[in-house]
């Protein structure tokens, strides 16, 4: 059954695709082409041996959260809902700013545990953690939304749920974004 490649670190995909006898520089490979080029079509991916590319729909699902509803603001403000499985939904909202900023506020979790008066999502209370996946899901999606002219420039922590409940997910999915073989975001722009 093909695992999700959203899922992956850099040297988490290497390590899995060396158990299926490749070589650790196919996970830079993979990076590259499905963040850098936004190519999700693995027979497209032409400095891949074409047996490896036979062999990927088998290995990697390249399944992203589905966009249940997106809601468009008179200042260019979007705001996505996805569907995260067994029926819950999340948002991202990306957020036009000036000089060409586009910030995405991505969810962690479904609900929250803080409670916090002013929010309305504490009163939901945590339903369970997003995993890796779901939260790179969430900037992929968007980011295949955007013209190339209009990049997403900044990521912020702050949708549904409270980042640092679930810091390894947090964490994972940063790094990923973060990964110069693929997003290439700067550490300072993911808060």
């Amino acid at each position: 059954m093909a695992v999700n490649f959203f899922q992956f670190k850099l040297d988490e995909l290497g390590q899995y695709l060396e158990t299926f006898g490749e070589k650790k520089f196919r996970a830079q490979q993979l990076y590259r082409w499905i963040y850098g080029f936004k190519q999700f079509q693995f027979e497209k991916m032409s400095n891949i041996s074409k047996n490896f590319r036979q062999q990927l729909p088998q290995l990697l699902s390249l399944e992203l959260p589905r966009v249940v509803n997106l809601r468009t603001s008179v200042d260019g403000t979007r705001k996505y809902l996805f569907e995260v499985g067994d029926g819950e939904t999340v948002e991202a909202v990306l957020i036009p700013g000036n000089l060409g900023r586009r910030t995405l506020c991505l969810s962690s979790e479904v609900g929250c545990n803080m409670a916090c008066k002013f929010c309305f999502t504490g009163k939901q209370k945590l339903k369970r953690r997003l995993t890796v996946n779901q939260i790179v899901g969430q900037f992929v999606k968007v980011m295949l939304d955007q013209p190339e002219s209009e990049p997403i420039t900044n990521i912020v922590y702050m949708g549904m749920g409270e980042p640092l409940d679930n810091p390894d997910a947090v964490f994972a999915a940063s790094e990923i974004l973060h990964n110069s073989w693929g997003v290439n975001l700067s550490k300072k722009k993911i808060t």
